[in-house]
Parts: structure tokens; sequence; C-alpha cells
């Protein structure tokens, strides 16, 4: 049975999703999570089948982490402002992240190492390092959808690379 969890205003704490089929959703324009301790991640997906969706997520190490997580979806979000990667996808996680901001984030905006996700239809700027970062096996699509259809991104100013492939 899926569960659907909503946020209203502002959350300063570290979320751990080891569920399967959860979906975390801002009730309202203001809908934050904000993490509180730069050494961890605010949202840390284990589960399977989970969805972030419409809200902002601040601080931490990395805004979002799928560690070994299938079908991570990130829809609508910001993440910003965090302590290192704004969304990483690792250790054998897939994904999407479709019409979302990532910006201002310490390292890569979006990190997938020896995961496989797509990122459609979003902006990824103003990174420390990497827009989008493909590392140790990795697989990206970038800015085409899993149906091959082309679906842009806006990737600009970051202080390394738009997009990397390494290793």
């Amino acid at each position: 049975k899926s569960l659907l969890l909503r946020v209203r205003g502002t959350c300063v704490e570290h979320v751990r999703i080891d569920r399967n089929d959860v979906t975390l959703r801002g009730d309202d324009l203001g809908a934050t999570i904000s993490g509180p301790d730069g050494a961890i991640d605010v949202i840390r997906v284990t589960g399977s089948r989970v969805a972030i969706e419409s809200i902002r997520i601040t601080g931490g190490r990395n805004g979002i982490t799928a560690d070994s997580a299938p079908g991570l979806m990130v829809r609508s979000a910001v993440v910003q402002g965090t302590g290192r990667n704004g969304i990483t996808y690792a250790h054998g996680a897939s994904g999407v992240v479709d019409g979302s901001a990532v910006t201002g984030n310490a390292r890569d905006g979006v990190a997938i190492e020896s995961a496989a996700a797509t990122v459609i239809n979003s902006q990824i700027n103003q990174n420390g390092r990497m827009g989008v970062g493909v590392f140790n096996g990795g697989s990206g699509r970038i800015g085409v959808d899993n149906e091959n259809n082309p679906a842009g991104n806006i990737i600009s100013a970051n202080a390394s690379n738009g997009i990397r492939i390494v290793f």
C-alpha cells in the first residue's frame, strides 16, 4: 500500500525513507525541509518507488540521496544550498529528476555514481563543481526522456563542467 506524506511550512530535520511506495509532497508553495547538520543528508532514500515532489530542500550534506534505491522520482523540487551535492543517485539506485531546479550547492548539482538516472526539464546552475556528473560506471540520460523524446535542461554557470562523465 502506498503512503503519501504532505509537508507544510518549514521542517528543520533529516528524513530517511526506507519504505517502498512513498510520496513526499509539498503541500504549499513554502514547503521546505532544511537539514540542520552538514554531515547528514537532508533526505536519504533506500526504499523503492519513492517520489519527492513540489518541495524545497536546503542545508545538510546532500539534499537528496538515493542509496541502492530503485525508482526515485524527483519532480518539481528545488534543491539548493546544500553542503555537497544537490541530488545523488548511488550504489545501483535509479530514477528521474524532472522539472526541478538544482542550484547553489557546494559540489555537484546532480551526481550519478554507480547508478542510473534521467535528468529532464530541469535547471541546474551555479553549483560549486559540476552541473551533472556521471561517475564510476554510472549511466545518465540527460535531456532525453526514457522514450527518447527531447526534454531539455538548462545547465549553466557551474564552477567546473556542465556535464562530466568519468570512469
